[in-house]
């Protein structure tokens, strides 16, 4: 069973990959031939610099968000699954703050990081850090009351997924403390660094997974998918406080 696992999420990266080849294929399609001509191997070697390890980034949050539906699938029963993917698609209400946050905070840090302004752009991940941790706070609060009132409307036998859905929106919450540095190093051209460390996250992940889901079933999913997104959040956080051109602007 294991095994199979561990297979589902190569398959699912497999997948991933192909749609990858395919996507740069259609881009070269969709460029004008007089542009196409105008550019050189090595224009296509700074695209790829900057775009490819974004690509893959992109893919890899994927998995990381969905290696523990996968796994379940193989290791518990199909209640248990049921009960777990409502948890978790309602524990993901948490993060709209977080996401709306990214959307302003990205565009405009990618601006500053291009000025050189980097006090500016510390100031500006402090009061997102600020604005996402208040905002997911309450909305997991409010969360925390109403998941047992969604059950009345779904199905009562989700009401064992209780537990995974407490562990997901409290490790959303302390995911939203850290503020946005995952974007934050995409931003400051770090993304090698943070495709690395979201490698590392999902690879963590898988072994909770194995490990922690026969020991708690939907309850250990839910642990390792909360420590492996925190603790990619948590190095991103790090190298933003030990950053030392971002620590010279604060100064």
């Amino acid at each position: 069973i294991i095994i199979q696992a561990v297979q589902a999420i190569y398959a699912f990266a497999i997948i991933l990959a192909t749609l990858f080849v395919i996507s740069i294929i259609q881009i070269r399609h969709l460029v004008p031939p007089h542009e196409t001509a105008s550019v050189t191997r090595e224009d296509m070697r700074a695209w790829l610099k900057i775009s490819l390890p974004m690509m893959v980034l992109i893919g890899t949050q994927m998995l990381l968000h969905r290696a523990d539906i996968v796994m379940l699938g193989f290791m518990v029963d199909i209640e248990n699954v049921g009960a777990y993917g409502f948890a978790a698609k309602i524990s993901q209400a948490a993060t709209i703050i977080f996401m709306a946050g990214t959307t302003i905070f990205s565009p405009r840090a990618a601006g500053y990081f291009q000025q050189t302004n980097l006090s500016a752009l510390r100031g500006l991940y402090k009061k997102m850090q600020t604005l996402m941790m208040v905002g997911t706070i309450m909305i997991c609060i409010a969360l925390y009351f109403l998941y047992p009132l969604l059950l009345h409307f779904f199905d009562p036998a989700y009401g064992q997924g209780l537990m995974a859905f407490n562990i997901l929106i409290a490790g959303y919450c302390l995911n939203a403390t850290l503020g946005p540095s995952s974007y934050l190093m995409v931003m400051t051209r770090h993304e090698m660094t943070i495709m690395w460390v979201t490698f590392g996250a999902l690879f963590l992940n898988v072994i909770l997974n194995l490990i922690l889901i026969p020991l708690y079933g939907i309850t250990g999913a839910a642990i390792a998918t909360a420590i492996s997104l925190n603790l990619r959040n948590g190095i991103g956080y790090f190298i933003f406080l030990t950053d030392k051109h971002l620590k010279e602007a604060s100064r």
